[in-house]
C-alpha cells in the first residue's frame, strides 16, 4: 500500500496541476522539469498525451 493510493490507483491521463506531487510525478514520466510541464499544460491543456506531442515538437523546432 502506498501513502498516495490515489495517484497509483488512478487511470487517469490528465495531468492536475493543482497537486504538485502530480505535476512531479508527471515530469518524471515525461523527462522534464515540473515547471516546463507546467508551461506545456498551460499552452495545450491537461490531457498527458497532448503535453507530450507538445513537448516532442518543442524539442524538434529547437533542435
Amino acid at each position: 500500500m502506498t501513502d498516495r493510493p490515489d495517484v497509483y490507483e488512478t487511470t487517469s491521463t490528465n495531468i492536475n496541476l493543482e497537486d504538485a506531487y502530480n505535476v512531479m510525478l508527471w515530469g518524471l514520466v515525461l523527462g522534464v522539469t515540473s515547471q516546463t510541464i507546467t508551461a506545456a499544460t498551460l499552452a495545450v491543456g491537461a490531457d498527458a498525451h497532448k503535453v507530450q506531442a507538445y513537448l516532442c515538437l518543442a524539442r524538434l523546432t529547437v533542435a
